[in-house]
């Protein structure tokens, strides 16, 4: 069976954002924004991008006037699968955006079941004030604080499509992990640990236990994303059986750009 990962990847980041925000066809996307006015990239998209031909400008204005409209500020572009993100790289880059793949990959091998009994994994609501503290300390791939991640990541606590676990070792949350199920699809994703507790196989445990729990679902497909730029994360799912099929592009608004 021949099997796309990253139209796999695509859907279930779609049923991600779509998750606690409002969806609205456009012209040349797709406007995913928060009914609540919430102020976070993660929950203002413009997405399923499609320009009518070369010129971007178009599908900016009207991105543009439609969050504005609401009070909000559209802090991501996401390209349809048919549309060329060349076409819109140097045009969202003097908007202010620089662009962030995300790399899709697929289960080919069965992960060894961890041996390491000083790891526990537990459901996210058996430590949540833990987990909290870890993602309102989690660093993007450049070092930087990233406040966005975590309103996604309180928000997803309560997704019943998502499995999150949390690992700790002598009763210190030191990584997490989920599984995103979305149809016949099984989708390992913020695979993370803190970087104080890497290399001692704790990355590893979390996926070896995720996709454990995914088996036993036995969906069609099991695949991961990470973001293209974190290595930690794609070393550990490379070693556990998984290997990258594809990227999917994005663009994000940096702070402070108008």
């Amino acid at each position: 069976m021949q099997v796309d990962a990253v139209a796999a990847v695509r859907r279930t980041h779609q049923a991600w954002f779509a998750y606690g925000t409002r969806q609205e066809p456009l012209t040349h996307g797709i406007a995913f924004y928060s009914a609540e006015g919430t102020q976070s990239p993660e929950l203002n998209q413009f997405r399923e991008v499609l320009l009518a031909g070369d010129d971007p400008s178009a599908a900016w204005r009207e991105a543009e006037d439609f969050f504005e409209a609401r009070g909000l500020r559209c802090g991501r572009w996401v390209p349809s699968s048919e549309q060329s993100p060349q076409n819109l790289e140097s045009f969202l880059a003097d908007h202010g955006f620089r662009r962030v793949d995300t790399a899709a990959l697929l289960l080919t091998a069965w992960p060894e079941a961890s041996t390491l009994p000083e790891v526990r994994l537990l459901p996210v609501r058996a430590v949540l004030s833990q987990y909290r503290r870890m993602v309102a300390a989690q660093t993007d791939a450049v070092g930087r604080l990233d406040p966005s991640f975590a309103q996604a990541a309180e928000m997803h606590v309560d997704d019943p499509q998502m499995d999150l676990f949390v690992a700790l070792r002598g009763g210190q949350a030191v990584g997490f992990g989920g599984l995103h199920h979305v149809g016949d699809i099984a989708c390992l994703r913020d695979i993370y640990v803190a970087p104080q507790f890497r290399g001692r196989g704790t990355g590893r445990a979390i996926v070896a236990h995720v996709v454990a729990l995914a088996r036993r679902i036995a969906p069609r497909v099991i695949c991961a994303s990470a973001p293209a730029a974190d290595q930690a994360a794609l070393s550990v799912l490379r070693a556990c059986g998984f290997e990258e099929a594809g990227r999917l592009p994005e663009f994000h608004r940096l702070t402070g750009s108008p």
